[in-house]
């Protein structure tokens, strides 16, 4: 095709016939894999395509609460909700660290701020940023998933992922909240056709590295909030 540099001036684009997801970011909602009629919630949401993946996984049917920290951000996912036709999307300023939510839900995403250096081919200014200004992340992000793992019902699933390859941001960062959580267990990811396992890591991780299958580096680790009574849910 020619002429395709604007995706918003393809034809369907403004029917919302379509959305635009790098592979790694597909794989993520993959993984997640919310099935209509559940309620899910999405905490560091903008600008809203793993959100969009999601409500379409779930038929457009349940909740999917997106939320951001900045109310500009948060126009981005209710415009690309609203031209995609995915009414379950209910977009809102929260805080993903301290904010208040009263709501308890299927599955929580916490796709969360980090280093970006599984994107770097696409944002080369990222190179250029200063190792110190990474040493703040970890402790952020380790706040994020502890403050949404309350969002969790009992039996439910909680997603952490980012778009870096430090360990410091990804495995670091969940073998820190088990040990501090004995309420999450890990719950091993299901194997993908075509992406190898290039990192020795356990079956409830996955480092998606761009030289294997052509997409962003990613980090995704899934985790079950056990029942009351301890016994186990199926997913």
């Amino acid at each position: 095709m020619h002429g395709t540099g604007d995706v918003t001036g393809l034809p369907g684009f403004a029917e919302g016939k379509f959305h635009v997801q790098d592979l790694s970011s597909q794989l993520l909602c993959a993984f997640v894999s919310p099935q209509p009629g559940e309620r899910l919630a999405d905490v560091c949401a903008a600008p809203g395509g793993k959100s969009f993946t999601l409500a379409e996984y779930m038929e457009n049917t349940g909740v999917l609460d997106a939320f951001d920290l900045y109310k500009g951000r948060v126009n981005l996912i209710k415009k690309g909700a609203e031209r995609l036709g995915l009414s379950i999307i209910h977009a809102a300023v929260r805080d993903a660290a301290t904010g208040v939510c009263e709501k308890q839900y299927d599955r929580v995403l916490c796709d969360v701020p980090c280093s970006g250096l599984g994107v770097i081919r696409r944002k080369p200014e990222i190179r250029y940023k200063k190792q110190e200004s990474f040493k703040e992340l970890p402790a952020l992000q380790l706040k994020i998933l502890e403050h949404s793992a309350q969002l969790v019902r009992p039996g439910g699933m909680l997603f952490y992922s980012t778009c870096t390859l430090r360990n410091a941001e990804n495995g670091a960062v969940v073998t820190e909240f088990l040990k501090r959580h004995p309420e999450f267990e890990p719950y091993d990811l299901p194997e993908t056709e075509g992406i190898s396992h290039m990192v020795n890591e356990p079956k409830f991780m996955r480092t998606m590295m761009p030289m294997d299958h052509g997409g962003d580096g990613f980090f995704a680790a899934a985790m079950r909030r056990k029942t009351e009574t301890g016994k186990e849910t199926k997913r």
